[in-house]
């Protein structure tokens, strides 16, 4: 037969302490008939408790946040949209810093996930660009001081599809670097003739689209059969 003595123990040990108020106890002790001085050395002792579990919490969130991080950077880097999208489940945001650059040319501060996906593949990874746009990533984020933005990894990398579907999102080919370079300097020092002319055709076809007051989509019809629909482009020129 169970132990109804110790039954009744175990349920008192497993409610929390408390140590102030009417009727209040400290693992079961009626703190009213306790002296003063220990019933303060005890409430210190449960308020240090306490706080040490806050920290042992906040350190695991930290760590959990840490690995579904680097997991957000690995599948950008991979093109894995199923997996960026358990990560953003999870809490992490689609601007989160950090991870080790794509280049040894820029620094290793302030890399984004749209950097990575701008940077892979054979031609971009279209597909997880367009995942994280849609969830808001900042096309104009840049690293911390090189100034490269995905614009400008995409056209270094040489991938021309990841280079049209951020100028649909609304990257800037005239924005400078911290070494004053565009995207299309890149593209040419790398001798990427593709993206070369991706940038080239842009820039001829929105300064003709703003000297006749309309706005420029970037798409042909083929680049819509062959990508798919980009999100963020305005209406042909009229």
């Amino acid at each position: 037969m169970a132990d109804a003595g110790g039954a009744r123990r175990n349920s008192q040990a497993s409610q929390p302490s408390q140590v102030s108020g009417p009727g209040a106890s400290l693992d079961g002790v009626d703190v009213s008939k306790m002296d003063p001085e220990e019933l303060a050395e005890a409430e210190e002792v449960a308020a240090r408790a306490a706080a040490k579990l806050a920290l042992a919490k906040k350190a695991r969130l930290r760590s959990i946040l840490k690995k579904n991080t680097e997991r957000f950077f690995e599948a950008a880097k991979a093109g894995d949209v199923g997996e960026l999208k358990d990560v953003v489940a999870n809490g992490v945001g689609v601007d989160v810093e950090g991870g080790v650059g794509p280049t040894t040319k820029p620094d290793a501060v302030g890399f984004r996930a749209l950097h990575f996906a701008a940077s892979g593949g054979e031609e971009g990874h279209v597909e997880a660009l367009a995942y994280l746009l849609e969830q808001g990533a900042d096309v104009h984020a840049a690293t911390v001081g090189k100034g490269w933005t995905a614009l400008d990894f995409a056209a270094f990398w040489g991938r021309d599809a990841a280079v049209t579907w951020l100028l649909e999102w609304g990257a800037d080919p005239a924005h400078l670097d911290a070494s004053g370079r565009t995207a299309r300097e890149k593209a040419v020092f790398r001798k990427h003739g593709v993206v070369i002319t991706v940038l080239d055709d842009w820039t001829a076809a929105a300064a003709a689209a703003a000297e006749a007051g309309g706005s420029y989509d970037t798409y042909s019809a083929v680049q819509m059969q062959r990508y798919g629909g980009g999100g963020g482009g305005g209406a042909a020129a009229t």
